[in-house]
């Protein structure tokens, strides 16, 4: 059975900006978060820090996470 990765509780995340977004100037404005969902499943959410502690979370698999990154460098014609 598939976990539910919205079900899983997610006190303890910590979240990390990861900036620059397409600009390259480093700026806070690009910045995305990410952080692994404490627990036994492979787990991690993904939002946007512009919006602060409100901003809804993307949960994806660890798997999910690598296939989406993987996609991404595809669209872009960027070396994974």
């Amino acid at each position: 059975m598939k976990t539910n990765l919205y079900e899983l509780p997610t006190e303890g995340l910590v979240l990390a900006k990861v900036c620059g977004g397409n600009s390259g100037d480093g700026e806070s404005e690009s910045c995305a978060t990410i952080g692994a969902i404490p627990g036994p499943v492979d787990a991690y959410a993904l939002g946007d820090s512009k919006l602060g502690d409100g901003s809804p979370l993307l949960r994806f698999t660890g798997a999910e996470l690598d296939a989406l990154a993987a996609r991404i460098n595809a669209i872009r014609g960027a070396a994974a």
